[in-house]
């Protein structure tokens, strides 16, 4: 079992109509919302955290992510957006492909293996080309809830 397991599919949302970062934050904050908490406050969290920084990992993914105070348990919400967005990426390459992560404070450790984990499957090209060609929510968890290949 990954971390990436926890994602369900009602947490996997396929060609989004957002038109800024801020949409596309909203959106994920708003799903979130559904287990349990406050799409105000999760879409406030995620949005000062990237005021540090673009959570935009290049080649159009980003794995926005932030700490939630009153948060019992992780979440997970996957994107991909029907149009990229500029999300000020390293790369300047312009965003589809999000996978949002919100901690509970008392996270600790646990918020870098999470991030981890999101990170190390987004950073296999053929992860991301095989989100990008999913046309069912069931192939976008196979993708992320695959193992890692052997190295």
């Amino acid at each position: 079992m990954t971390f990436l397991d926890r994602l369900a599919p009602t947490d996997v949302h396929l060609d989004v109509d957002a038109k800024s970062a801020q949409e596309a934050l909203a959106f994920l904050a708003t799903k979130a919302a559904a287990h349990g908490g406050a799409a105000v406050a999760f879409t406030e969290a995620l949005t000062s955290r990237e005021k540090l920084g673009s959570t935009g990992l290049g080649r159009g993914v980003a794995l926005p992510h932030a700490i939630v105070p009153g948060l019992d348990a992780p979440i997970l919400q996957f994107a991909r957006l029907a149009a990229p967005i500029d999300f000020a990426a390293p790369d300047g390459e312009p965003v589809d492909i999000f996978l949002m992560l919100l901690v509970p404070e008392q996270a600790g450790g646990e918020k870098l293996k999470s991030l981890s984990a999101c990170a190390r499957s987004l950073r296999r090209d053929a992860c991301v080309a095989g989100l990008r060609a999913a046309t069912e929510v069931s192939a976008v968890l196979s993708i992320l809830q695959a193992p890692e290949p052997s190295a």
